[in-house]
């Protein structure tokens, strides 16, 4: 027989255990409400971007045409017939060339948008009426877009495959193109100044889905579904392999810092990695109830977002120290909805304003919107 032994209860606060956060209204500012509809698209919209000074923003849709928007009033003021379902737009983030590069099927074509004054509008066609480098054939080939008119300039560079997404450097002068579908071409890099296409790698473990350039350094981060592989393009090696821990990375965003990054999964997680700290997770939310198709961070205030296909998009106060020996701050504070959900899928892609605390999305129902402070 044992002897009986008297066991304590510990008396435990259950809001004791939880972390003490700040509150959001002392986190402001982010977006709280809806500000703007931008309507026009007859299918889902795949891709926004606005340009560097936040005047303009540029939508792609399924319906095959790329629409320009002025971002004050709502009013589109340019759309262009691409032929094919438009996956992924992205705006040159110097302001001296407004050029918008366009994933349309197994093309990247670059349009002189005409935004900005005289000079930036000469600087942008000056850029694309360059000489073009002949006798090359199939993937890495650059010739006049066909699509455009005599008023209009535009570039197309063929792919091997369909691209899902372009990425331009933080200068301008590069850009980097995913198709997942092109096995050893999965992932190309194009050179605006010099109209030529480079293959820095003969081979891939896993299919690429997203690609970035690091904000200061000479890096390029390639998403595989499993892995993230960050390479030094000045040495040509492979410089850190990440390890997200989901089983399907959809989309991923670096921070302006470049110590940090995202990553979207499509089993309803986002991740947050700090490279500095290990190759493994800092911290996974699983806030969403559907698949996370869309990060973005903002370019100066210290905000991330994520949209998913439940058509909602979460706001997070996202603080990062530069003490090493301090944790990075992740406090979500806002819940953004209007979208519907549409042949089940929601929100397909998000951007933060470049000044402004306000957030486009772009959703499968057919429409863009704005969530102001």
């Amino acid at each position: 027989l044992c002897p009986r032994s008297r066991k304590k209860r510990i008396n435990i606060d259950p809001e004791s255990l939880l972390p003490k956060l700040p509150k959001p209204r002392d986190l402001q500012p982010f977006p709280t409400w809806q500000s703007q509809r931008f309507l026009g698209h007859r299918d889902k919209v795949w891709s926004v971007s606005v340009d560097p000074r936040g005047q303009w923003l540029a939508s792609g849709s399924a319906d095959g045409t790329v629409r320009l928007w002025e971002v004050r009033t709502g009013r589109c003021c340019y759309s262009w017939e691409m032929g094919a379902p438009t996956r992924c737009v992205a705006f040159c983030p110097n302001p001296a060339t407004p050029i918008l590069a366009v994933a349309v099927a197994r093309q990247v074509v670059l349009l002189a948008v005409g935004v900005g004054g005289l000079a930036a509008k000469l600087g942008a066609e000056r850029a694309l009426k360059g000489p073009l480098p002949e006798g090359v054939e199939g993937p890495g080939r650059w010739e006049s877009w066909g699509g455009a008119s005599q008023y209009e300039t535009g570039l197309e560079i063929q792919t091997g495959a369909d691209v899902s997404r372009v990425e331009w450097h933080h200068r301008g002068d590069y850009l980097a193109s995913v198709a997942p579908g092109g096995g050893t071409q999965a992932a190309l890099v194009h050179q605006l100044s010099r109209h030529a296409t480079q293959n820095p790698f003969r081979k891939h473990k896993g299919k690429v889905v997203a690609a970035a350039f690091h904000p200061s350094k000479p890096f390029l981060f390639l998403a595989t579904q499993h892995h993230i592989r960050i390479y030094n393009l000045a040495s040509q090696s492979l410089a850190k392999k990440l390890l997200p821990g989901t089983h399907s990375v959809s989309s991923m965003a670096i921070h302006p810092g470049g110590d940090n990054l995202v990553v979207g999964s499509l089993d309803c997680k986002l991740v947050w990695l700090d490279m500095d700290l290990s190759m493994k997770p800092y911290k996974s939310i699983a806030s969403h109830s559907l698949a996370v198709q869309a990060v973005a961070f903002h370019p100066t205030l210290p905000l991330v977002a994520s949209a998913s296909d439940d058509a909602a998009c979460h706001v997070f106060h996202a603080q990062v120290y530069s003490d090493l020996l301090t944790n990075p701050l992740i406090v979500p504070v806002k819940i953004l909805r209007g979208h519907a959900i549409h042949d089940h899928q929601g929100i397909l892609d998000c951007a933060f304003h470049p000044i402004q605390p306000w957030i486009f999305t772009a959703g499968a129902d057919g429409s863009v919107r704005l969530y102001c402070n």
